[in-house]
């Protein structure tokens, strides 16, 4: 098959912050979920207590930082860090945590620049607690793209360990759900681009204990095929600071390939088009 690539390369910027408030979870009515945006210069710091004296689990179920300035700090009963960092590049979706005791801190340490409440490319950090009454699911979700068939994706959750649960219930924010009792990957999908997923993994015995996937999507097909008994195929992208977009055309039948640009604009002496052969 005969394949054509271009790409963008481009200077970046990014930030983050939130505001102080104590939150009790009550052990007997299930998790809390809070949502926050932070501020910037606002002490960012949350202080979460168990109202029986229970140890607590906390999920960061979505959200960012802003990476290497803006770091999230999680600390146990004692004071004591049990993290400080940016994720997965800022993505802080995903984390865990259990105390040692019946409190936990969330704060996040701003660079006192940008907010999230001043940019709205900073997704505000949603987070779960709840009493530690049961052992966490293992579980690690997965964007898997299948645009050779369409402009859709998948979404893979490979469950590692159960926890403590005799069986867990998978569900979608798209009505979908699965139950399983051993360790494995389930799959949902295809959805769309452009489509937010976040995928749920609940504890089937008891409702203290679930994990979040955060919000995961797939903007743009990054490979596309080219139908040539179909005609030409068209797509428009507006790239954001940071990126380094590759975009992949094959065609259906190995013929070569034609490329226009039609319209459309870059940063002059800063930010390259560039065109690959096959």
């Amino acid at each position: 098959m005969k394949k054509l690539f271009f790409l963008f390369l481009f200077s970046i910027s990014t930030s983050y912050l939130f505001a102080q408030e104590n939150i009790s979870v009550d052990c007997s009515a299930g998790p809390v979920s809070t949502t926050f945006c932070y501020m910037t210069g606002d002490d960012n710091s949350f202080v979460i207590t168990s109202n029986d004296g229970s140890a607590l689990n906390l999920s960061i179920d979505e959200g960012q930082v802003e990476n290497n300035f803006d770091e999230l700090i999680i600390l146990d009963s004692d004071g004591s860090e049990l993290y400080n960092g940016y994720g997965n590049g800022g993505d802080v979706s995903g984390l865990t945590f259990q105390s040692l005791g019946d409190s936990l801190t969330v704060l996040v340490d701003d660079d006192v620049s940008i907010s999230c409440t001043e940019n709205d490319w900073i997704n505000p950090i949603t987070f779960t607690a709840a009493c530690a009454t049961c052992i966490n699911p293992q579980v690690n979700f997965e964007m898997v793209s299948d645009c050779l068939n369409g402009p859709q994706f998948f979404v893979d959750a490979d469950v590692v360990d159960l926890g403590s649960a005799s069986s867990l219930t998978i569900s979608d924010n798209q009505g979908n759900s699965q139950s399983i009792n051993n360790a494995g990957t389930v799959q949902f999908g295809p959805f769309p681009n452009n489509t937010d997923v976040q995928l749920t993994v609940s504890n089937d015995d008891d409702a203290n204990c679930s994990v979040s996937s955060g919000s995961i999507t797939q903007d743009y097909c990054a490979i596309t095929l080219v139908d040539c008994t179909a005609g030409p195929v068209s797509s428009s992208y507006c790239y954001p600071d940071g990126d380094t977009t590759q975009f992949e055309y094959v065609s259906s039948d190995g013929s070569v390939l034609n490329l226009t640009i039609d319209s459309g604009t870059v940063e002059n002496n800063f930010d390259e088009l560039i065109i690959l052969d096959s």
